[in-house]
């Protein structure tokens, strides 16, 4: 009897172990096993990672691709030259003047106003703005190369003409517009043919705004 309860004394530890690695099943042979951890740490609880946001990605689009059609600028108009305003003037006030245009080996005169027909554009020969007055019919065309008038003079003289049928002398008094090229050599000279007080006003009006010399 005492050696039963000796044997089942001893016996005790082992059936302990066994009933303790049957309740845990990680424990395997008496080796340790580490259980499954179902613990949530405060930081990963209360300070979870949001998500990254995807930051687009902006294409690159090349010259033949997207481009957007260019709207034409409407640059202001180039301001006309004072050869230019002269020669406007003069077809606006629609009086007669004598003109004459010295060329080479000839010389062209005729008396006629400075329009009504007037327009300016660019020469097909040598690509220079080109000032061109007309009658109706255009029986009549004076063309003035503007960029070429590099000075514009007003001069009032006096002239003798002799009397048709005697010898006698009378004095006319002649308001002239010169338009003369850099080198000082007259391209045309506009002689006017009106002698009334309308003429008059008018030459003298030219000379009050631009003086009796013009330098382009």
């Amino acid at each position: 009897m005492r050696a039963s309860s000796a044997f089942l004394f001893l016996l005790a530890p082992a059936i302990q172990t066994q009933a303790f690695q049957a309740s845990r099943p990680w424990i395997h042979r008496g080796i340790t096993a580490s259980a499954p951890s179902t613990t949530i740490s405060k930081k990963s609880f209360y300070h979870s990672p949001s998500p990254t946001p995807k930051t687009p990605i902006l294409k690159s689009s090349s010259s033949s691709e997207n481009t957007t059609p260019t709207t034409p600028t409407n640059d202001p108009p180039t301001p006309p030259s004072k050869a230019q305003q002269i020669l406007t003037s003069i077809h606006q006030s629609k009086l007669p003047f004598r003109i004459i245009v010295l060329g080479t080996d000839s010389v062209l005169e005729t008396t006629s106003p400075l329009g009504p027909r007037t327009s300016l554009a660019l020469s097909p020969k040598t690509n220079e703005p080109l000032m061109t007055f007309a009658s109706e019919d255009k029986s009549f065309e004076f063309h003035v190369k503007v960029d070429k008038v590099c000075k514009v003079t007003f001069v009032a003289l006096e002239k003798k003409i002799r009397v048709e049928d005697g010898e006698e002398e009378e004095r006319k008094m002649m308001r002239v517009c010169r338009f003369l090229n850099e080198k000082g050599n007259l391209i045309c000279s506009l002689i006017l043919a009106e002698e009334g007080e309308e003429g008059v006003k008018w030459f003298e009006g030219m000379i009050d705004t631009y003086g009796d010399e013009v330098l382009m």
